[in-house]
């Protein structure tokens, strides 16, 4: 066990490798945000252009020119949407162009085991052992601290078949919360994202909560 202060120091040394392995998870989280336009992105620009063109454009002198350019760029939108919603192959390219910068799930899933790592050393420096702290933060009916100790343990053991009752009642629980579990499978990305740990002063900043929180 060490003091509050120690602990904000230990939390310092580590701050350099949370933000080297979330510097690279923000590099899929980015791609898969702006994979496409989601449908309704879409519908808000063809609405948009809609308004546009009735509220003003109709009137100018250009008016011919900006209905060709208003039609056109709706064609393109409708293609757009058209190829959100039937298309198969398009979230197939984006898992290749992954793969190919290094940044497949299971990659990810292996840099999101080290952060989880991170908060559990972080736990047993300040408390020695699994923590009964009170007052913190609950997600998906548990408190953050099971999400963090147990999520570290499951992701380190995973491939062992054999989990522990505690990492089976974590990983339940967040199912029960709608939290996509897939068994079989390192679970990281999923359990650092229900932390809604997306960088690493997120992630810091819980951490010091937890450090001055009081144990029973």
């Amino acid at each position: 066990m060490h003091s509050e202060a120690e602990t904000f120091a230990f939390i310092d040394e580590c701050k350099y490798a949370l933000d080297q392995l979330f510097q690279i998870l923000d590099i899929r989280l980015k791609a898969i945000h702006n994979l496409s336009r989601s449908l309704a992105e879409i519908e808000q620009i063809e609405y948009l252009l809609t308004d546009n063109f009735v509220e003003q454009d109709q009137w100018s002198v250009n008016a011919n020119s900006y209905y060709i350019q208003y039609m056109d760029r709706m064609k393109a939108l409708a293609e757009e949407k058209q190829g959100i919603a039937t298309e198969p192959e398009r979230q197939k390219r984006v898992l290749e162009m992954l793969a190919r910068i290094g940044a497949t799930e299971e990659s990810m899933a292996v840099l999101a085991s080290a952060v989880l790592q991170i908060g559990k050393q972080v736990l047993s420096f300040r408390f020695g052992g699994k923590p009964n702290l009170k007052n913190v933060r609950e997600v998906a009916s548990q408190l953050v601290v099971e999400i963090i100790w147990e999520g570290r343990n499951h992701t380190m053991h995973w491939e062992e078949a054999n989990p522990r009752r505690p990492v089976v009642d974590m990983l339940q629980k967040l199912q029960t919360s709608g939290v996509k579990i897939i068994q079989g499978r390192n679970n990281a990305l999923a359990i650092i994202a229900v932390l809604n740990w997306k960088s690493a002063s997120e992630a810091i900043e819980d951490l010091k909560s937890l450090v001055i929180a009081e144990n029973t």
